[in-house]
């Protein structure tokens, strides 16, 4: 911790702050629910649109094409920009941020 200002802050981000190999189930279950909560939303939203009938199924129909068409238009996408730019999709493993000694060795 550096005091600057007045205020004390942590030169890393939250997440690297804690110690390798520390780890409890609330770090992976509390955001599994989240997610699974927030997925259980949109479906409930998307049947709940279709069973209204009328022009609502019909907008839904046309909203769920048009974010599949963007969704296939950005993997297109994603695809080709990084071949052109030589980037690997999955990096090598290196050393985790955690185990750096300082945060200015991400740069």
């Amino acid at each position: 911790m550096v005091r600057k200002g007045g205020l004390l802050y942590s030169e890393r981000p939250a997440g690297l702050l804690r110690k390798g190999g520390f780890f409890t189930p609330k770090y992976a279950l509390v955001p599994l629910l989240g997610v699974f909560a927030n997925l259980m939303m949109l479906l409930g939203v998307i049947v709940l649109s279709f069973k209204a009938g009328g022009s609502t199924s019909r907008d839904t129909t046309m909203a769920l094409v048009m974010v599949l068409i963007w969704l296939i238009i950005g993997i297109i996408w994603f695809i080709f920009n990084t071949r052109n730019r030589g980037h690997e999709i999955f990096v090598p493993n290196q050393r985790r941020p955690h185990e750096l000694d300082d945060f200015n060795d991400l740069n």
